[in-house]
């Protein structure tokens, strides 16, 4: 059976009410109170404005890296009673405050979307002007793609080996500009995909072949290495936007076959595998630091092939969890699945904002630390002219809040909440901000790529970076981590631009 080209789209928006409604009615059934209607009506309140304002296929063409980076905030925010019922629990699981955690949420995603409809005719920019004078979408042959990866995986390799940024220190000097480069690990992955950046390749089909294969397999066994759950999925998730992109831009129809049953079923079982690939991760960060990448790799695989060991790491998690939670600490757990907790935690939100509050809005230690986190966006030397040292920020914003709060050590580099963490430096100043920032946010985004009458053209550098734009609205950073992601997508991708064209003479 097929589904025409006209209303693929139609029938993907009444599969997610679909679903959603189902999910709703058994919340609540069996856990009606206040917060879960609050948190079941925030959730079909978003659901709504997403697929009234952003899921159109224009959007997807034309602004596809905009479109991706509010896509995934709302499958943070859909995803929420669907995670947590998998466990049997309320959607306001482990929260503190859902009362009002949930509206502000509500309220930051609407800004966002309000952010992305105003004032945009799809039209090229005068920064897609720019890019477009200095060859940013020019199409990049297979073989120079292959060479810009190789030369990416030497500097990713340095970064894992000297485990740059994973434990607070990242005095390898000029680290953040090699990190640049490091981005280009992706471009293999879009080769099955040409006319995506090529709008002259006549493939409708993506184009798989054996040395892509090869290369997706041993990226995954070179990222478990690396100990991040984020390295781990991010090949994938980045395979799965492609698809879709490609998908989109050739019409294609969706084919209910039984092939695509079986690989439903495929990804469905692949999600257990690596919630298990996350715990064994977990169990190996032992010998995270001071330790090999042969060591780390060796451990993580021992771990995983070990039912007992991956069982009982489960439960020290758990008992460390309760423990946790009875002495009021800080504890991130909202679902029992590690990588579903990573896309889809509303307890990091939530104790962003109970801490927020608990030191008081508009705090000058937090704004002053917003600062220092700006300026720290700069290289080193002009820090250092200045008369800032880099260094001096080794922890996250969330550290700091958290720290403010308890009187303990501002360290662990914990995730924050962008509304926690903005009401604690802005007041609630901070959803104009938000609105101010995400537009300048949205008009670069839609600067990677360039429409023409026949189609349009996104740009490989764009398309490299695909992973970390996809988080841009996730839990994070905050409003510094906004602003650094605009020094990386402006001074970051001149960069980058540069080492294309070096690596094109070749």
């Amino acid at each position: 059976m097929y589904i025409n080209n006209a209303n693929y789209f139609d029938t993907i928006k009444n599969f997610i009410r679909k679903i959603l409604a189902i999910i709703s009615i058994i919340h609540l059934s069996v856990f009606f109170n206040i917060e879960t209607i609050l948190g079941i009506s925030v959730t079909w309140i978003s659901t709504e404005l997403y697929l009234r304002f952003i899921l159109k296929r224009s959007n997807v063409i034309l602004r596809p890296f905009s479109f991706i980076a509010i896509s995934f905030l709302f499958l943070f925010m859909y995803f929420a009673p669907i995670v947590t019922l998998i466990d049997f629990n309320p959607i306001y699981n482990n929260m503190h405050l859902p009362l009002i955690t949930f509206p502000l949420q509500l309220i930051y995603f609407s800004i966002l979307i309000l952010s992305f409809c105003l004032f945009n005719n799809y039209q090229n920019n005068k920064l897609t002007g720019i890019w477009k004078s200095f060859g940013f979408f020019n199409s990049i042959s297979n073989k120079h793609l292959w060479l810009l990866a190789i030369g990416a995986w030497a500097i990713r390799l340095y970064l894992i080996t000297n485990r740059y940024g994973e434990d607070g220190t990242n005095e390898i000097a000029g680290a953040g500009t090699l990190s640049f480069f490091a981005t280009f690990i992706y471009a293999p992955l879009i080769i099955p995909f040409k006319n995506l950046y090529d709008i002259k390749s006549k493939y409708k089909t993506p184009q798989f072949d054996t040395p892509i294969i090869l290369y997706i397999i041993a990226t995954t066994l070179v990222n478990i290495t690396s100990n991040s759950r984020n390295a781990i999925i991010s090949i994938f998730i980045v395979l799965a936007i492609y698809f879709f992109l490609f998908f989109v831009k050739n019409k294609k129809q969706i084919k209910c076959s039984s092939k695509t049953i079986i690989w439903s079923i495929i990804i469905l079982i692949s999600f257990s595998f690596l919630s298990n690939l996350g715990i064994a991760m977990l169990g190996a960060r032992s010998v995270r630091y001071g330790g090999s990448i042969n060591n780390v790799f060796s451990t993580t695989i021992n771990i995983l092939t070990d039912k007992n060991k991956l069982d009982a790491i489960k439960k020290n998690i758990d008992i460390s969890t309760k423990d946790r939670r009875s002495a009021n600490l800080w504890d991130e757990y909202y679902c029992s699945n590690v990588f579903f907790q990573r896309l889809c935690n509303y307890k990091v939100v939530d104790s962003s904002i109970k801490y927020a509050y608990k030191r008081g809005l508009g705090d000058k230690t937090m704004l002053k630390d917003f600062s220092d986190r700006v300026t720290s966006i700069l290289p080193g030397p002009i820090c250092n002219a200045f008369g800032f040292q880099k260094k001096s920020i080794m922890s996250s914003p969330m550290d700091i809040l958290y720290s403010l709060c308890t009187n303990t050590l501002a360290q662990g580099f914990k995730v924050g909440g962008d509304v926690g963490l903005g009401i604690s430096c802005f007041h609630y100043w901070y959803f104009i901000f938000a609105f101010i920032i995400s537009k300048l946010l949205f008009y670069i985004l839609d600067s990677l790529t360039y429409k023409k009458k026949n189609g349009s053209i996104i740009s490989i550098i764009g398309l490299v970076q695909i992973y970390f734009i996809m988080f841009l609205f996730g839990v994070g950073g905050g409003l510094s981590g906004w602003i650094g992601f605009i020094y990386s997508l402006i001074i970051g991708n001149i960069i980058r631009l540069i080492y294309v064209k070096i690596i094109t003479l070749l």
